[in-house]
């Protein structure tokens, strides 16, 4: 089977931002609220967002180097999580606590063509954990029969015209320095500089009812990369004022975690993710609990340790000492 080029060119977040506010959307659109307007502003050339920004480009200087060969930050995140108030807010509070002037980023909503995915989501083949993907024979369902791999529809030109079309040529150039093949999600990530796994809100596990997100964080962990769960500062405020109250609730959230629960807009993905999650992992739910819990811990300790409102002596600390123990 032939595994095409998983596009790994990153979007610039001030694009993003500029092209958010161009659309005047509402600021409490989710993302798969905002997905239909993706769909309608790349529809004329069937593509992704951050090609159409590339073919933008070439026209003007709207969306001039708004688009890198490699992302630096691969994104994760909820469809549900609003695309403007929770998602491109958390990576502008990432980009100034970092002191960054802009960040390139793989967000899938825009580094992925959304006209071909849905019709090549029901493919598991890229998104193996492992380096050795799935072939035609692992495939008792025939789900692979005459289809590629997911996300990866076959390579055609950009523009539907004939003609040569300006922002083609960019596009091109930049997708062949991106090789030729690819095997698989495990290998894919490790060319990323680091994951970041937005959280919001932080005393809600939202981010583990997507079965692909929660794949997501198994397949990068087990590739070695750091996936870094992040809170926006609207969050990191709101954790210092309702910790004592609120940090069971979390906890309680994410020992419930059964990946059988997880949510997927494609039933036969979900089926084969499971089947992948059990194949992977012995006891893949205790992974990923172990995974989250980690970062709730080291969340609620930094919160203590930097909010004048704890001290060892203080009601509030000891509140949450039975609940710490019961993470650690």
């Amino acid at each position: 089977m032939d595994y095409k080029v998983f596009p790994r060119e990153g979007v610039s977040l001030k694009a993003l931002l500029s092209w958010h506010a161009s659309k005047d959307l509402p600021e409490n659109y989710t993302t798969r609220q905002v997905f239909k307007t993706v769909l309608e502003e790349t529809k004329q050339f069937q593509c992704s967002l951050a090609e159409y920004f590339v073919a933008q480009s070439e026209t003007g200087s709207r969306y001039a180097n708004s688009v890198a060969p490699q992302a630096k930050y691969y994104i994760i995140h909820s469809w549900d999580y609003r695309f403007r108030e929770d998602t491109l807010q958390s990576l502008e509070d990432y980009r100034e606590k970092h002191s960054l002037e802009d960040i390139y980023v793989w967000l899938d909503i825009a580094c992925l063509n959304q006209h071909s995915a849905e019709r090549h989501a029901r493919t598991y083949d890229w998104w193996s954990a492992g380096s050795k993907a799935q072939t035609d024979s692992d495939d008792p369902d025939g789900e692979n029969e005459n289809r590629q791999s997911l996300y990866t529809p076959k390579r055609r030109s950009f523009f539907p015209s004939k003609r040569k079309t300006r922002g083609a040529g960019s596009l091109d150039r930049a997708k062949s320095r991106l090789g030729d093949k690819s095997s698989s999600f495990f290998e894919d990530v490790q060319s990323f500089k680091k994951v970041i796994a937005i959280w919001h809100p932080w005393d809600d596990a939202v981010l583990l009812n997507s079965i692909w997100c929660v794949w997501e964080i198994y397949v990068a962990t087990r590739a070695g990369m750091n996936v870094v769960f992040f809170l926006s500062q609207s969050q990191r405020s709101d954790i210092s004022e309702h910790l004592p109250n609120r940090f069971e609730n979390l906890v309680d959230k994410v020992d419930d975690f059964q990946v059988e629960n997880c949510q997927s807009y494609h039933r036969r993905q979900k089926k084969r993710i499971l089947r992948a999650a059990a194949a992977e992992e012995r006891n893949f739910n205790s992974k990923i609990k172990h995974i989250v819990l980690n970062f709730c811990l080291e969340r609620a300790l930094k919160t203590v340790q930097n909010s004048p409102k704890f001290s060892l002596q203080d009601k509030a600390y000891a509140s949450l000492l039975p609940v710490m123990s019961f993470v650690s």
